[in-house]
């Protein structure tokens, strides 16, 4: 099978192609009964218990992504020539987060 799988985040012996996780998420989440799942702020399909948000944060593939889009978009010469883009309040607020934990 060349497509990947991935593991439910409310049913760890669930195996999704990546593609369906979105739509089997809100099949499996209207029958989870255990400790309420928070979405990661850098990709809705991570979902993490609350007290384990910061350590994901921390090691999230997605935040390295998001930042770095930003940076691009703050730094490099916007395609009108006008002005450069600026840091989404998501973004900074999960940075400044970040830096003070490190």
């Amino acid at each position: 099978m060349d497509e990947e799988l991935v593991t439910c985040p409310y049913n760890k012996e669930h195996r999704i192609i990546r593609y369906r996780l979105p739509y089997h998420i809100i099949k499996c989440k209207k029958q989870y009964v255990g400790k309420q799942l928070e979405p990661c702020p850098f990709n809705a399909m991570h979902l993490v218990d609350k007290g384990e948000m910061t350590a994901h944060i921390k090691d999230c593939p997605d935040y390295l992504i998001t930042v770095e889009n930003d940076m691009i978009r703050e730094y490099a010469p916007s395609r009108s020539g006008t002005g450069v883009g600026r840091m989404s309040r998501a973004s900074s607020t999960a940075l400044q987060k970040r830096n003070q934990q490190m």
